[in-house]
């Protein structure tokens, strides 16, 4: 089910890619995090960076690591890699809460995790 709310940046969904995008762009659901400013997300859409627990194949001044554990809604064994290099603007309809314990969720991430994914995406983006 959709998300009825505006998300916040830092905020941690669901976003399904598996209609309307071709590989080798994102084309499954996977964890996603809200980089894009609230007021913006006002308009239906928001922009969104994807989580994964596979180690990037060469790690790149773009992607960003959260160790295991940090996060209870996210993996407690695996290290999270954060793939800006896959960044989309996608439509809220796309997106949902996670879940965690049997409660749905719209957990987020610290002030500093946030600003280290900015800047991963400026280094993708080359906007230094």
């Amino acid at each position: 089910m959709p998300i009825t709310f505006h998300p916040k940046p830092g905020m941690v969904l669901i976003c399904d890619y598996s209609t309307g995008f071709v590989p080798p762009e994102m084309v499954k659901k996977r964890r996603v995090v809200v980089i894009s400013p609230y007021q913006f997300n006002k308009r239906g859409i928001c922009t969104v960076v994807p989580l994964s627990t596979t180690t990037p194949q060469s790690i790149e001044v773009f992607h960003y690591k959260i160790s295991a554990g940090n996060y209870r809604f996210l993996s407690q064994f695996d290290d999270t890699w954060v793939k800006t290099d896959m960044l989309a603007t996608v439509s809220l309809r796309r997106l949902d809460r996670i879940r965690v314990d049997q409660h749905f969720l719209a957990p987020s991430l610290n002030e500093h995790d946030i600003k280290q994914i900015k800047q991963s995406v400026r280094n993708f983006l080359d906007l230094q």
